[in-house]
């Protein structure tokens, strides 16, 4: 037996012993519960797979109790209840077997269940193997595919893109399939009300609604007014209509609500009312192309730069977030509503603008792209008292003209994620959804198109993440995974492929941190460790090998800050401090190029965190000129890296 053969045949001895322990209970130190149903398992099987149960062995699995016959503790496995709502006890049985013995048939019947257990674990192997099965879908199976994609299109948005274009440039063929009988209300009229439905005449959009209600007739006859508002009646011809009324056994019993939808959408002339013809005949060749099994990357976007009217200046813009004001500590400010830009000609912090229809953010997600700021999600803090609302709504700002545009919203609501620009759209990652949810999910917003497109969901869902891109890819690293759980996962996002790589573990966990880049180089700054202590660490990506280095430190740690570049220094703005247990106002600068940190940088106006921060082109007066700022220099350890002992700035000049 050859070396490659004997390792095979030792890792399945291991596995095969393993998959035996479990089904008979020895040396579990889990238990999975689904309602009454209990699932003896191995910790150390489970984070190989699931990114959810990888937190059982980072931060334990074993409690111990004292047994009153023996005086001695035994080990008592730990207890996981799961979500009965999106867990079933087959869907727990079939990830477990994947687990142990890599077995999984998945069909048409249960990838449901199995995609709702997988979002909920956090299985990226299965969910793989359910994107390629589903990439299978024909004429038969196609509205099956629909269904399932439609309701996790975070992680399968390619497939579900290109089987939605399947099923509308082929509805004709489709509604001569068992499953069109069988689909759900909503799916239909999600279909009949798209632009891009191709029917060789509208009649036939009209036909097919009570071909569906003949399926069941007295169980749907009741949704006939809610699918027939979405008929285009302005395009059929009434004499068509009328005969199409008589050869239709269901209209029978709801004659009166078609005629009335007939005479009620046919009046309207309006151009603002009348829907449009549908464009499927036009775009046969663009549905022609979504039907390649394959995630079509976001391409670059070439949208015209705008005329410049002023001398315009590169310089740190925040907006929003909370602030502390003589009424207290952590009372929302005038600057939830706000956005502020950096003076670097008079080193002082100067109103920009006020947010549109006197809204208030914090904990949004900004971006910059083609000189326009974006600012996406967040939440209201003016309304956080009363209850928590993560928000899906988006503006765009810009700086040339000094106005604002609405946006699309996003897909999903979210709050306390992070956005960055690429390749011509905007990606937002990540964050908390409704109900507090942590979200996997990444989205990217088209200028050109004014939507949000789903793009391959992260590996491990989380909050409060540093993101940045670096060398044409984005990186996320830290966060949250969980309210308590503070993460030191690494991805790197390739928008080429829409495919996430996991890459080495940072140094310590954080949140609530922050990247950018300067020269070259991605540095992460601050955040707040799993004992829930603010971090002063500097630390710099190794590109050769992907690990991180300590290089510096901040006078105050922080956490919830703003960072951003103005090459060659990098601002480290307000955010919060545990060591000071309270908000920041001071801005700490580190020169890259002369190995120093700038002191006197002007503080906020007033302490403040939860801001979204970057640089902007903003207009600035023609006669500034640049102050001079003090540099403490900090002598270089090694070609690449500082000692943390040489920061020898004061902290009276770098805090208030």
């Amino acid at each position: 037996m050859d070396a490659e053969a004997e390792k095979l045949a030792h890792c399945c001895h291991v596995v095969n012993n393993l998959d035996a322990w479990r089904r008979s209970g020895v040396l579990c130190d889990v238990v999975l519960e689904v309602g009454d149903q209990t699932f003896p398992a191995h910790s150390v099987a489970l984070s190989s797979f699931s990114g959810r149960l990888k937190q059982i062995k980072r931060y334990g699995v074993m409690s111990f109790q004292m047994f009153e016959t023996a005086d001695e503790y035994r080990e008592v496995p730990y207890h996981i209840s799961l979500d009965e709502g999106r867990m079933t006890f087959t869907a727990m049985s079939i990830i477990l077997d994947f687990m142990y013995t890599s077995e999984l048939r998945i069909t048409f019947s249960n990838v449901m269940e199995i995609m709702g257990a997988c979002d909920e674990l956090i299985v990226p192997a299965i969910i793989e193997k359910c994107r390629d099965f589903l990439k299978t879908f024909d004429l038969e199976t196609c509205l099956d595919c629909l269904w399932v994609t439609s309701h996790y299109q975070y992680w399968l948005g390619g497939v579900y893109k290109t089987v939605r274009q399947f099923v509308l440039a082929n509805f004709m063929s489709v509604m001569n399939t068992r499953s069109f009988y069988t689909q759900d209300v909503a799916q239909l009229e999600s279909i009949l009300e798209d632009d891009d439905l191709t029917v060789p005449r509208e009649i036939e959009a009209f036909l097919a609604i009570f071909r569906w209600i003949e399926g069941e007739a007295d169980m749907r006859v009741h949704f006939a007014h809610r699918l027939l508002s979405k008929i285009r009646y302005s395009h059929i011809d009434p004499d068509e209509f009328a005969e199409a009324v008589k050869h239709v056994n269901s209209i029978q019993s709801c004659r009166k609500v078609v005629l009335e939808a007939f005479q009620f959408y046919s009046s309207q002339k309006t151009v603002s009312f009348t829907p449009q013809r549908r464009r499927g005949k036009i775009r046969q060749t663009t549905r022609e192309a979504y039907r390649e099994d394959k995630v079509t990357a976001p391409q670059p976007v070439a949208v015209p730069r705008p005329s410049r009217s002023t001398v315009m200046e590169n310089t740190v813009v925040i907006v929003g977030g909370l602030c502390d004001t003589a009424e207290g500590p952590g009372v929302v400010g005038a600057r939830g509503h706000m956005i502020h830009k950096f003076n670097r000609g008079q080193n002082r912090w100067e109103l920009l603008t006020s947010l549109p229809a006197s809204e208030s953010r914090d904990h949004s997600a900004v971006a910059v792209l083609y000189d326009n700021l974006y600012i996406i999600g967040g939440t209201d803090p003016q309304r956080a008292s009363k209850e928590y609302t993560p928000l899906d709504t988006c503006y765009r700002y810009d700086p040339d003209t000094d106005t604002w545009a609405d946006v699309a919203a996003m897909n999903s609501q979210r709050t306390y994620a992070q956005a960055a620009a690429l390749q011509g759209v905007v990606y937002v990652v990540g964050g908390l959804g409704e109900r507090q949810r942590v979200l996997g999910t990444v989205e990217y917003y088209n200028p050109t198109l004014d939507d949000w497109t789903y793009a391959a969901p992260l590996l491990y869902p989380r909050f409060a993440a540093a993101v940045a891109v670096h060398m044409d890819r984005l990186f996320v690293a830290g966060g949250r995974t969980e309210p308590d759980v503070v993460s030191d996962v690494v991805e790197m996002y390739d928008p080429g492929t829409d495919r996430w790589e996991q890459l080495p573990p940072l140094r310590v966990p954080r949140s609530h941190a922050a990247m950018s880049v300067v020269q070259g180089r991605l540095y992460l700054v601050g955040g707040v460790d799993d004992k829930g202590r603010s971090i002063s660490a500097i630390d710099i990506l190794d590109d050769g090998n992907d690990l991180w280095e300590h290089v510096a430190d901040l006078s105050v740690s922080r956490h919830d800050m703003g960072v951003v570049t103005l090459e060659p220094r990098l601002f480290i703005i307000g955010g919060r401090s545990t060591r000071d247990r309270r908000m920041l106002r001071s801005v700490e600068c580190l020169d890259l190029e002369r190995r120093s940190w700038v002191t006197d940088v002007a503080g906020l106006m007033a302490p403040a965190s939860g801001f979204g921060c970057c640089s902007l082109t903003v207009p600035i007066r023609k006669d500034v000129k640049t102050l001079e700022l003090r540099q403490t220099i900090i002598p270089p350890s090694s070609e690449d890296s500082w000692s943390a002992t040489d920061y020898s700035a004061s902290e009276s000049s770098a805090i208030e």
